[in-house]
């Protein structure tokens, strides 16, 4: 059995902060990675690792002195490596879940050239749409633009009808020797993962605080 390197890393946190867990089976079909075990039930996990496109593999070995700094920042659709990562999982951890278990999908890059791929942000857009903003054509009195409306577009992965057996989407962070795991939880979820049902040293906990339909949510600790 061959592991990723996120599936080497999400180990060595659950070691580190004492979740007990355990790899499932490889089968013909597809699965999901771990199961969880938690006070009352299990939660079905799924790892998914972000890797870089060739044309961004180019970019990284690229000659600091002949960056391109108009590269600084990524150029895709916010949010795009997420919504994809959700696509291909959701079936696998439904497959197993049924609608007995909640789940989660843990994300990883191991490279982290561009933060921006891999962030709250794009967490909130890959669930819930693009932000959106409307201005007013008359600049505001301190200068700028005046935001008459913020809200989640198109693009949104999870809604009150669409991928509802997803709990929650973490982020598996790691910073010189030290692991987190921050976990932002779906408004949508039909089977909910319970904040204090995945309580350790270094998970934390985000949701937003009302239904992201009208206005553009920002995620609150929970």
């Amino acid at each position: 059995m061959t592991f990723t390197k996120s599936e080497k890393l999400l180990e060595q946190f659950c070691v580190r902060a004492g979740i007990s867990h355990f790899r499932v089976p490889e089968a013909s079909d597809r699965r999901p990675d771990y199961r969880f075990r938690l006070a009352s039930r299990d939660l079905i996990v799924e790892v998914k690792e972000l890797e870089p496109s060739e044309e961004e593999k180019a970019l990284i070995a690229c000659d600091p002195e002949e960056f391109d700094p108009v590269y600084a920042y990524h150029w895709g659709i916010p949010g795009e490596r997420v919504r994809k990562k959700i696509a291909n999982a959701v079936p696998q951890l439904k497959a197993l879940a049924g609608t007995a278990l909640p789940t989660l999908l843990v994300l990883h890059d191991p490279i982290r050239f561009w933060p921006e791929l891999l962030d709250a942000q794009a967490i909130s857009v890959a669930m819930y749409g693009i932000e959106t903003i409307l201005v007013s054509a008359e600049p505001a009195p301190e200068g700028g633009a005046t935001v008459l409306a913020r809200w989640h577009g198109g693009r949104r992965k999870l809604t009150e009808s669409h991928n509802t057996s997803l709990s929650a989407v973490a982020i598996l962070l790691q910073a010189d020797l030290e692991l987190r795991l921050d976990v932002y939880h779906n408004w949508y979820a039909s089977n909910p993962l319970k904040p204090s049902e995945l309580r350790a040293i270094g998970v934390n906990h985000f949701r937003v605080p009302a239904a992201p339909t009208d206005k553009f949510s920002h995620w609150v600790s929970c």
